[in-house]
């Protein structure tokens, strides 16, 4: 398959070399029929789509999503450039629903200096060496939870989604979220990401009365917790308390913005995650060999005697893989601020970009056998080019998640392998469609976590 370096000279070869390209210049792929077509077909399997246009094209193609025309960018060299250059993207724009829901200081939508700032203030929580102290709390949370389903039979994907919740509410904030209170974070925080996809029509979307219902419960809650962590700090946890002190030079953050730094904190990477550990489920559970080497790893560093993940260097492999294969954000709509010229196409402001940002993932060149759970290709000499894995972007924007992300799925995944095994009801597809993240395409995962002897 064309790279995109020789997807370029070929262009050339044909036109005059002096000239600039323009998207209209590049085949368009964008089947079925017009609007709903493309628009389907990216909702139900993204990957599938932009990899069947990457066969027939290469890494430069035009294609839409509900109408919306844009230029298709992919490839390692892509990777490079669009995270080098963030001041050439306006994430204001893109997205623009975490704004206009959770204020004009939340952290996904700004841009520039704002966003550099904001992210000072709250990288503290995130840093690895920080969320390791909250490792025990979280790795009991999990245990309760799975034992008080041992033996039932459970959608997998629910399952997931709260167990997460609790183990950073509760494993990292100390708070005990009442079920309404915890049904309505996670109703807000799906509705929130879908309605992001929606474009102009997210309007509709976010004024169903469900919604509105929701999202009044949750920032009052919200507002509650803020509150009385601000009138007494010493009682607030240090997950919260670090995102208290402004940069040198900037003023405090108001209540209302420690409200969404708050559901931030709560949220970040949730839907991202759940699916991730109900992937890794799903993979490892149905190659017994696998499961039977990680036990033993598992055996060797229980949960309770981990301290980095040099520990478990299988589980680790099976993440990233997992993170490999089957990617949250697969694809990311860019709006670029300025007009430029990347070479040899001409961008115009305001024209969108489409970034098909886990194309390497799935190239032979850089992953043997792509389609295929293979772990065990991290644990061998070979060093992977770091722009080829892009499951949590890069550069300025990179997800600030990722580090509890990475703490979270292997304590998750070793309290299971210790104590437990997962028994599925049935052979899942697994094939992905497009929801508030990269899901299983089953209307269900159900599964039974049964107690080992």
């Amino acid at each position: 398959m064309l790279t995109f370096w020789e997807a370029m000279t070929t262009l050339s070869a044909t036109a005059d070399a002096s000239s600039l390209r323009t998207p209209e210049d590049f085949p368009r792929y964008a089947p079925g029929l017009p609007l709903v077509g493309p628009t389907l077909g990216l909702l139900r399997d993204p990957i599938g789509y932009h990899m069947e246009a990457y066969r027939r094209f290469g890494p430069i193609y035009r294609t839409s999503f509900l109408g919306q025309e844009s230029l298709c960018l992919s490839g390692m060299d892509v990777n490079e450039f669009i995270w080098r250059n963030s001041e050439l993207w306006n994430y204001g724009l893109t997205r623009a629903a975490f704004r206009e829901e959770f204020g004009e200081n939340y952290l996904t939508q700004l841009d520039g200096k704002p966003h550099k700032k904001k992210r000072m203030r709250l990288n503290p929580s995130f840093r690895p060496d920080f969320l390791m102290t909250g490792s025990a709390s979280m790795i009991a949370t999990a245990r309760e939870n799975l034992a008080n389903v041992a033996g039932q039979a459970i959608d997998l994907r629910q399952f997931c989604y709260r167990l997460l919740l609790r183990m950073t509410t509760k494993g990292m904030l100390g708070l005990d979220l009442a079920q309404e209170t915890e049904n309505a974070i996670l109703q807000v925080e799906k509705d929130l990401l879908l309605g992001g996809l929606f474009g102009p029509a997210r309007r509709l979307w976010f004024n169903r009365p469900v919604y509105l219902r929701e999202k009044k419960r949750v920032i009052t809650f919200l507002g509650e917790v803020v509150e009385r962590w601000v009138r007494d700090p010493a009682q607030a946890p240090e997950m919260f308390r670090l995102i208290l002190k402004a940069p040198a030079g900037e003023p405090l953050p108001t209540v209302d913005e420690l409200i969404g730094d708050l559901y931030l904190l709560i949220t970040g990477g949730l839907n991202s995650n759940a699916n991730l550990i109900l992937w890794t489920l799903m993979y490892v559970y149905h190659r017994p060999a696998w499961v039977a080497e990680l036990h033993a790893e598992v055996a060797a560093v229980p949960p309770e005697q981990f301290s980095a993940m040099k520990q478990w260097p299988k589980i680790k492999a099976t993440i990233l893989e997992v993170e490999r294969l089957r990617p949250a954000t697969p694809v990311n709509v860019l709006i670029p601020t300025t007009d430029f010229e990347y070479e040899g196409i001409a961008f115009k402001k305001g024209k969108p970009v489409t970034h098909f940002l886990v194309l390497p993932h799935f190239q032979p060149e850089v992953y043997e056998e792509p389609e295929a759970f293979r772990p065990e290709r991290y644990l061998g000499d070979k060093v992977y080019p770091g722009k080829a894995h892009a499951t949590f972007g890069g550069g300025a924007h990179m997800c600030i998640g990722m580090p509890l992300a990475r703490l979270q799925s292997p304590l998750i995944l070793a309290s299971i392998l210790q104590s437990y095994a997962v028994e599925f009801a049935g052979q899942p597809s697994f094939l992905g469609r497009l929801s508030a993240a990269l899901t299983p395409a089953d209307k269900t995962v159900m599964a039974t976590i049964q107690k080992r002897a």
